[in-house]
Formats: structure tokens, C-alpha cells, sequence
């Protein structure tokens, strides 16, 4: 097992120093700013959504220190991916007014923008009625008879009356709910109603269609077996696969994705120990497993980095089903004085860690280490499920 510690320590520091190493640039993407002056300045925006609202850190060139802005000393600022704009307003809250970069949704004869703190916040405005928020906090009524509720948002009246001087909207607004998509096409609708001479123009964040990474991956597993007070000894087994990696399925996360993988895993060359007693080895029982196993973990993984070196970690769930095995395998249990063949399915938990190369026209070599954790859930008392450990180095290939 020590070429086994060697390889996991050289991911672990492989994945440490490259999260630690990494540069400012990938926390920006391209975009520009619009000072006050109404100039253009092309550069770069820092990526990241937590204070988007309340200030905006950008540079000329990647390698410039960043200059931050509040809401007031620029007008506004957009990235070039999405459509993302965020324009410097005072936004009308209810705990008052305060300046904010707002994310434009759609800009005509209504004007519609966005701002998330504790809650999302929606705000409108035309040419004839100032800037008005058509959300709410939540507010819970009681009434006399200790029953409370939540009172039911107002923001349909206060549509109605933003949008007064076109009563055929009216209908629409009934049927309109507080999203962002639904806010669109009402102040679009307004906009072709009561204009002839001019398009509206939409920055609504374009949703990307989920993306299938496929990758081939092959390397060793580390396997050991327990059962009550037997356990086997940790046997080194070859396995090969394939993993397909979904994107985009997170619209606020560009590093978040989910990977179902499909490995299969060759298991033997065990020896079980039986240990009645404390450290005290009474018996070792060789076994002629030959088995095959297909693993499918389904994982969440947060890689840190959307440069050429992407470290990443994930967990998540895994199922493993026998596929093959030789029948006159079965694993013995001397406490129990009895013997029960090698489950079909096991199911557990798993963890990885990781890097991925970036290659050119988005092929990447990746390098992974795996610690999965598998029982045999049939079993009436866990104490006598099967339970298994794996720990997995896999080279892959996405192509």
C-alpha cells in the first residue's frame, strides 16, 4: 500500500497547490463598464454573483490591479456571456431607498430590474410612473382565532397600476407570476401596445443548453470486504469505464456539475480473516472470487478553477450491481456458523477529489482519486451486511 499512499498524496497536494495557485484572472470574465461620462471601457468583471449588486471589481488587462466601483460611480457595467447588465438606480425598499447596481431585465417603454439579498426583489418603471418594487417581504397574519397565514402578495395591483394606461394588459397581468420570464414578457406586451416606433431590448441571462462531457477512464482500485467480525485482506484490482459529466444544469454556477459514471471492476484474489477475538487472527480463509461489478456513482462536483488546470472535488451516491461471478464463491461467516453468496447489489456513498487538464478544443485529460463506501442493504441486521471499501486512482480522457 505505500505506492498507494504515494499516489494519494501527490493528487491531494496535485489539487491543494493548484486551487491555491490560481490566479485572480479566473474569477473574471470579459465585459465593460459605462462611467458616468457615458464612456465604453472594454475589460474584464469580476465573475462571481455574492456582491454583484452592491459593487463591481474590474480591470483593463488581467494582469492590472482591480479598481472597485459602488452603485453612483459608474452607470453601469455588463459581461459579455449571458447577457448579464447592471445599472446604477436607487431601488425603493421598503426599509428605504439606497443606491444598487439593479440587473437590467428589459428596457422599454417598462423597465424591469432585478436585486437579490434575503429575497428577490422585483422593481418597475415607465415613462409616466417612477421606480416602484412590486415584491414584498412575506408578512404572516393572525387572526382573532389564532389562525395565521401569509398574506397574499400584492404585486398584481401595483402592476395594474404601473401599467394603467393600457387597460387590454389587464388580463395578462392576472395571469403573471413574479419570475423573471413572466416580468418579461408583460413589459414586452406593454411595450408593442403602446410603441409602434421602437423594439425593446431584453438582457435577460441567456439559459445555455446542458452540455453531455463524455470521458474514458481506466486505473487500479484498492478493495477490501467486511462482515460482522470477518474482514478480507485489501486486494489491488484493474478497472475501466466511462463518465458522462452534465453542464449547465445550474443556472447561477458554471462550476457545478453532475457526473454519472459507469466502471467496471474486476474483484478476487481475496483472503478472508476471521476475528473472534481482539487482534487474535483465528483462521484465514482463501477465496476463488472471480467477480466482475459495474459501479455507477452519481455525483455533484464544484470544480475551483475554469482554466487550464480545473481542480475539483464531489459527492454523492453510488450503486454497484454484480454482473458476473463464479458460483461456488460465498462468504463465510464462522459467528453465524453459516455462508451466503456475494450480493448482487450494493449501494453507499462516495467522495473525489481531482484534476482536470485542459487540452485544446475542450479535450482534458484528468487525473482522480475515489473513496466509495458500499453495503449490502438485504441484510435484516446491518451488523451482518456485506460492506465494502474502495479506494480508486483513475486516469480519464474527455474528448
Amino acid at each position: 500500500m505505500k505506492v498507494t499512499q504515494l499516489i494519494i498524496i501527490a493528487i491531494f497536494f496535485s489539487c491543494f497547490f493548484s486551487v491555491t495557485s490560481l490566479k485572480a484572472e479566473d474569477k473574471y470574465s470579459s465585459g465593460f463598464i459605462i462611467t458616468n461620462s457615458n464612456d465604453t471601457v472594454r475589460g474584464f468583471l469580476q465573475a462571481s454573483n455574492n456582491n454583484a449588486y452592491a459593487k463591481c471589481y474590474f480591470k483593463k488587462d488581467l494582469a492590472d490591479k482591480a479598481v472597485e466601483y459602488l452603485p453612483g460611480n459608474i452607470l453601469a457595467y455588463r459581461f459579455d456571456d449571458g447577457g448579464r447588465f447592471y445599472i446604477s438606480k436607487e431601488a425603493p425598499l421598503e426599509s428605504g431607498n439606497k443606491m444598487f447596481f439593479l440587473e437590467y431585465l428589459i428596457k422599454g417603454k417598462a423597465r424591469v430590474y432585478f436585486m437579490r439579498d434575503d429575497m428577490d426583489h422585483y422593481f418597475m418603471e415607465t415613462d409616466n410612473k417612477k421606480i416602484l418594487e412590486l415584491s414584498e417581504q412575506p408578512k404572516l397574519i393572525k387572526l382573532e382565532n389564532g389562525i395565521t397565514y401569509y398574506k397574499e402578495a400584492q404585486y398584481k395591483g401595483r402592476l395594474k397600476y404601473m401599467l394603467s394606461d393600457c387597460p387590454e394588459i389587464l388580463s395578462e397581468i392576472d395571469h403573471s407570476s413574479l419570475k423573471p420570464a413572466s416580468m418579461i414578457n408583460l413589459a414586452k406586451d406593454y411595450h408593442n401596445r403602446v410603441c409602434n416606433s421602437e423594439q425593446c431590448t431584453i438582457y435577460e441571462r441567456k439559459i445555455k443548453p446542458v452540455k453531455v462531457q463524455i470521458s474514458i477512464v481506466g486505473g487500479v482500485a484498492f478493495s477490501k470486504f467486511e462482515i460482522e467480525q470477518s474482514h478480507t485482506n485489501t486486494s489491488m484490482e484493474g478497472l475501466i469505464g466511462c463518465k458522462f459529466e452534465f453542464e449547465n444544469l445550474f443556472f447561477s454556477s458554471k462550476r457545478s456539475t453532475i457526473q454519472l459514471g459507469l466502471i467496471f471492476q474486476n474483484y478476487s484474489n481475496y483472503t478472508m480473516y476471521d476475528e473472534n477475538n481482539v487482534n487474535t487472527i483465528q483462521y484465514a480463509l482463501k477465496s476463488n472470487l472471480n467477480t466482475v461489478a459495474v459501479r455507477i456513482p452519481i455525483i455533484y462536483k464544484y470544480t475551483f478553477s475554469l482554466q487550464k488546470i480545473r481542480p475539483y472535488i464531489g459527492a454523492g451516491l453510488t450503486n454497484a450491481f454484480v454482473i458476473s461471478s463464479n458460483t461456488d464463491f460465498s462468504i463465510f461467516n464462522s459467528w453465524m456458523n453459516s455462508i451466503a453468496p456475494f450480493p448482487f447489489y450494493q449501494t453507499g456513498v462516495i467522495g473525489v477529489i481531482g484534476t482536470k487538464f485542459m487540452l485544446n478544443n475542450k479535450r482534458a485529460v484528468n487525473l482522480e482519486l475515489d473513496y466509495e463506501y458500499n453495503q449490502d442493504l438485504k441484510s435484516v441486521d446491518h451488523l451482518y451486511a456485506l460492506k465494502s471499501n474502495n479506494i480508486s486512482i483513475m486516469l480519464g480522457y474527455t474528448f
